[in-house]
């Protein structure tokens, strides 16, 4: 199965083969910084544009994009083929993010990242 996908306005479109997706997310999976890079080259664009539809400010809506490739990064390993297409995963993690920014849980509570605090000291 293939994907559709554009790196943006004007830009073309480029068809991607789920299987390579897969294999990107298993190399993020095993911690290469480089997967999750091509990874993110072939579907930031699609998962920005969802994220800008209900974060309209675009600063805050990049802020949510980094959220979503750490939530990348750290869930890479939970990715179940089965359970849907790659890119179908990265936008529901776009999903649920954007719409944790927009209801005030802010881009650090959507991120899910550890901040300064009890047990989380930098």
């Amino acid at each position: 199965m293939t994907a559709t996908i554009s790196a943006g306005p004007g830009a073309p479109e480029v068809d991607i083969r789920n299987a390579d997706l897969i294999r990107l997310i298993a190399g993020v999976a095993a911690a290469d910084k480089p997967s999750l890079e091509g990874f993110y080259a072939l579907t930031s664009a699609r998962c920005y544009g969802l994220i800008r539809q209900i974060v309209p400010e675009a600063h805050a809506a990049q802020g949510v994009l980094e959220a979503v490739y750490a939530s990348v990064w750290k869930r890479a390993r939970t990715y179940r083929p089965s359970d849907g297409t790659p890119l179908a995963w990265a936008l529901s993690l776009a999903y649920g993010h954007a719409m944790q920014a927009r209801t005030g849980r802010g881009i650090n509570a959507a991120c899910a990242c550890p901040g300064p605090g009890p047990g989380n000291d930098p």
